[in-house]
């Protein structure tokens, strides 16, 4: 299975700057006062904005995208990518419906981040930063959940 972890987000400049931006500031950053948690936290807020500007591009795409055989992404990213596919097909409504995918996806985020920052042994991130980065895309996608209920 592919993953937009993988390598569609490697090719986005823009998140590979971002990346290495929070990767430097954190490297740098011997303490731990307000300065510098807000810091990191319009930093990676900027990282999670990105990610989900790649997937509101995804969903201008013509809904039912994902069924190519060539899409390689598995369910819980097509339920998240491809969300207007609900309204055509009933099996993937109710796979959506019932998935918790918001959290998954959040959790691959998390994972995802934290091997951005430790690539090269430079940086240790652990439970404490994944769940931080994983709870703020949480939050974001739940709401693109309900919105997307609604237009439904």
């Amino acid at each position: 299975m592919a993953t937009v972890f993988a390598g569609w987000l490697r090719r986005r400049h823009r998140l590979r700057e971002l990346t290495g931006a929070l990767r430097d500031f954190l490297a740098k950053s011997a303490y731990n006062n307000r300065a510098i948690r807000k810091t990191r936290a319009v930093l990676v807020e900027r990282i999670s904005d990105e990610l989900l500007q790649v997937a509101a591009e995804l969903h201008e795409l013509e809904p039912g995208w994902s069924v190519d055989p060539a899409c390689r992404l598995d369910a819980v990213e097509q339920y998240w990518l491809d969300p207007y596919r609900a309204l055509d097909d009933a099996e993937f409504a109710l796979g959506r419906a019932q998935a918790d995918w918001p959290d998954e996806i959040a959790k691959r985020f998390g994972n995802w981040l934290n091997y951005q920052l430790t690539r090269g042994g430079r940086l240790p991130m652990g439970d404490d930063e994944y769940h931080e980065w994983r709870g703020l895309l949480k939050k974001e996608l739940r709401m693109i959940r309900q919105e997307v209920a609604a237009d439904a």
